[in-house]
């Protein structure tokens, strides 16, 4: 070998156990050629091997040790530092990094400085890693050992897109996302992913996935598919997440999650006239078909928004509850000139009960727009559509209502139908019509009861809708 070694205090060998333990001081290996330490290498201090080979049983770096490397050309053992670990290589500690005058590592290049069977553990810090000129080591780590390699000093950033796809009948398509970095990087680049639901389900409308993506040297991109399954469910369009993690050391995460929206595709049969489901969020024709609610024609009204179906059950309206439900509506201006509830009179009270119709407006509810006046029901009355008109006609534009029903004094007012649905619905404060102008609602209601009730008015024949109406 050329070269000589050097030992300050804190190295000694213990020939009870065939170590060679360095503590506290510095062992110097000078020169180039190869030094063998035939039995295991325990470094607690500094081990400070020039641009030679140093071979060992073992080597075991605590968290106080420090690795000092040189790099001063390609090949191992001339050019630059390689520990050569005939069993494991367990690395804690410091790792410091000297560049020889004279040479200059260029993007790309690689030196291996540690072979190891196996390597664990990893350096806690790395001193002297910048190179200058934009140019930086980075250690990679594998199962037998550590390369120092040559890499810009920005690493690329990882990014992922949002997809949309639209659902299909049957089967399974893929939703396929797009991984980017922002620029090609000297080593592969690997992310974790994962699936997460948002209002799709995985199972049913997804199949979950995780894994591992690996971008290769060079490469700009990968993909990420996600097989979405296919119905006939008429249904909103639902969305999942696909969550990006643990990027490898030469990179970083700026776009964690791409959203995943599985568009629904699917229609069903027509409830009404107009060959739309009146499910309260459009204005239609006033429907002849049997299966709505209000089948007469009336002359004083052409056309409604709001639930025209009857519901499927009923609930009682107790004294002083005010109960709303949520609808957009489409086309404008429409002058609105009443209400219209399903109801009876066996809510379980006795004699007459009385009870009102109330609009407010906002998609959050807001202000009072109008209410009826006060009608009133008789104990047993028979179920069907009552009318309760407005004082008088007002004119409504394209915006969201709440169509609601304010109760009397009395201990149960006439029970209105509904049916559930996925629209907002609001209990109001009780408050026995002492509102004024504007009325504070309570807290939205867990038990989406659709109150059976539409408004009814004649829409401007002028007026057809457009997409900017319906936002």
């Amino acid at each position: 070998a050329n070269g000589n070694e050097t030992a300050s205090a804190g190295i000694y060998f213990n020939g009870g156990s065939g170590q060679l333990f360095h503590n506290t001081g510095t062992f110097t290996r000078n020169g180039t050629g190869t030094f063998a330490v035939t039995v295991p290498f325990e470094n607690d201090g500094t081990a400070e091997i020039d641009t030679g080979l140093l071979n060992a049983a073992s080597y075991a770096q605590s968290g106080s040790g420090r690795l000092h490397v040189h790099v001063g050309g390609l090949t191992p053992g001339t050019g630059f530092t390689q520990l050569n670990v005939g069993g494991e290589g367990t690395l804690a500690g410091t790792l410091r990094i000297t560049t020889e005058s004279g040479f200059q590592p260029v993007l790309g290049q690689s030196f291996r400085i540690l072979n190891a069977n196996p390597r664990t553990g990893t350096f806690s810090s790395v001193e002297g890693a910048s190179i200058g000129g934009g140019l930086a080591y980075t250690v990679q780590y594998d199962d037998t050992g550590a390369t120092l390699v040559v890499g810009p000093t920005a690493f690329p950033q990882v990014a992922i897109d949002d997809v949309s796809i639209t659902e299909g009948d049957t089967g399974q398509a893929n939703a396929n996302f797009t991984v980017t970095l922002s620029s090609a990087a000297i080593a592969d680049v690997t992310v974790a992913f994962a699936t997460s639901n948002g209002t799709a389900t995985a199972g049913s409308d997804y199949t979950a996935r995780t894994g591992t993506l690996t971008i290769p040297a060079g490469e700009l991109s990968g993909t990420i598919s996600v097989p979405v399954s296919g119905d006939t469910t008429d249904e909103p369009d639902e969305t999942f997440s696909v969550n990006l993690s643990n990027p490898s050391p030469n990179a970083t995460i700026a776009d964690p999650a791409g959203q995943g929206t599985i568009v629904d595709d699917d229609t069903v049969a027509p409830a009404c006239s107009d060959g739309r489901d009146n499910d309260g969020d459009s204005l239609v024709d006033y429907p002849e078909d049997p299966s709505c609610a209000s089948a007469e024609e009336d002359d004083e009204a052409s056309f409604v928004f709001g639930k025209a179906r009857v519901g499927a059950s009923f609930a009682t309206l107790s004294s002083g509850e005010k109960r709303a439900v949520q609808h957009l509506l489409w086309y404008g201006p429409t002058t609105i000139t009443k209400l219209r509830a399903y109801l009876d009179g066996n809510g379980g009270g006795s004699g007459t009960q009385t009870l009102r119709g109330v609009i407010y407006r906002g998609a959050a509810p807001g202000a009072l727009v109008a209410q009826t006046e006060p009608v009133t029901i008789a104990a047993g009355q028979a179920v069907g559509w009552v009318d309760l008109p407005l004082s008088s006609p007002v004119t409504l534009g394209v915006h969201y209502y709440w169509l609601g029903l304010h109760s009397g004094s009395n201990a149960n007012v006439g029970r209105y139908a509904w049916d559930p649905g996925g629209v907002a619905v609001r209990r109001f404060n009780a408050d026995v019509f002492s509102d004024g102008a504007s009325d504070p609602f309570g807290p939205s209601v867990g038990d989406n009861q659709r109150i059976s009730i539409h408004a009814l008015g004649g829409r401007n024949p002028t007026t057809t809708p457009t997409a900017a109406s319906r936002r």
